[in-house]
């Protein structure tokens, strides 16, 4: 962290660059404004003056243009110090929402591999039901081999729509978060 070292008589001491806060000092009675480092006491570092006179008559004609220039250089530097901040915080809810949609899109993908497999189940089970009942309908019957596979496979597209229905679950309370979060950034 990078400090500015300032030596004054009978005051030493340092300020912290990252948190550096100007503001501007009138004084009247000199018809002086100045620029100064707020810290535990405010650090002149320069003089706004808009004559090229050492007059005093001068200083004062200028005094109140001096003074407002100096509260604007104050405002200006004020307002670059929140924009910096508002610029981080955008840079930290972008981050945080790459990473919202890099979770989305491998749980999208997941998603899809599970309704693939339950759509291959279901033909599988659609299948098999069909060969028991041509089965049947040749008098061969239902052994049990048969309806142990068909009722395994069943059990099996079962537990595969399960899952499916967690996973959509799941995707849903993710994309109402992503949501929060985009409307919680755009209202920053």
């Amino acid at each position: 962290m990078a400090k500015l070292t300032h030596r004054f008589e009978n005051v030493n001491g340092s300020v912290s660059v990252e948190e550096l806060e100007i503001i501007s000092v009138s004084k009247k009675k000199y018809d002086e404004v100045l620029l100064c480092i707020k810290s535990n006491m405010n650090i002149p570092f320069a003089t706004i003056k808009l004559y090229n006179s050492n007059l005093a008559i001068d200083a004062a004609a200028c005094f109140e243009s001096a003074e407002a220039l100096g509260k604007e250089i104050e405002r200006r530097w004020q307002l670059q110090d929140e924009q910096l901040q508002q610029l981080q915080q955008i840079e930290q809810l972008q981050s945080e929402l790459a990473e919202a949609q890099k979770c989305y899109t491998t749980e999208r993908a997941e998603n899809n591999a599970l309704e693939m497999k339950v759509d291959s189940l279901e033909s599988k089970f659609v299948e098999a039901k069909k060969q028991i009942q041509l089965m049947h309908d040749n008098g061969l019957g239902e052994s049990w081999v048969e309806k142990l596979g068909l009722e395994k496979c069943k059990a099996e597209l079962e537990e595969t729509k399960f899952a499916l229905d967690v996973e959509r679950n799941d995707n849903d309370r993710l994309r109402e978060a992503l949501n929060k979060r985009k409307l919680k950034g755009a209202q920053t």
